[in-house]
């Protein structure tokens, strides 16, 4: 069985290639070393993340953009994003729901202060619409009329 640090994978495979001797056990010893360095490599490239490095510094390293390097290591990427997403997920589980205050209303003595329509002289409120030169009331809605 592999072991869990990506270090002393590719010191196994290195070992395993010097030791191969025909060319099918050579490749294998190169797969294993090959998986190991990606391994090592998006480990850093995580751990480079979380102590505050910038995609831009990343792709420098690499020779590549911003966008370059967040494509090659998309799975980093993924990995971080779901990682504060389960992080979000559990604070909110957590979190003591806040009660619920409820909203100020349109009041029939404040409904004097809206403004007037043109061609009429009641108020336009948020139940009424201008409807060929004159206001209706919607169906649920109060009527306002001048005066009240």
């Amino acid at each position: 069985m592999a072991s869990k640090n990506p270090a002393k994978r590719i010191l196994a495979a290195l070992g395993a290639l010097d030791a191969a001797d025909g060319p099918i056990s050579r490749l294998e010893a190169a797969r294993q070393l090959r998986e190991a360095a990606e391994e090592l490599e998006t480990a850093q490239v995580e751990a480079a993340r979380k102590a505050g490095a910038t995609w831009h510094e990343i792709g420098a390293c690499y020779g590549l953009t911003k966008q370059g390097a967040q494509q090659r290591f998309r799975a980093v990427r993924d990995k971080a994003k779901a990682e504060a997403a389960a992080a979000a997920a559990a604070a909110a589980k957590n979190a003591t729901p806040q009660p619920l205050r409820p909203r100020a209303c349109l009041t029939a003595s404040r409904s004097t202060r809206l403004p007037r329509l043109a061609t009429g002289s009641q108020p336009v409120s948020g139940g009424e619409r201008f409807v060929s030169g004159r206001n209706r009331v919607l169906p649920g809605q109060p009527e306002v009329r001048d005066g009240h």
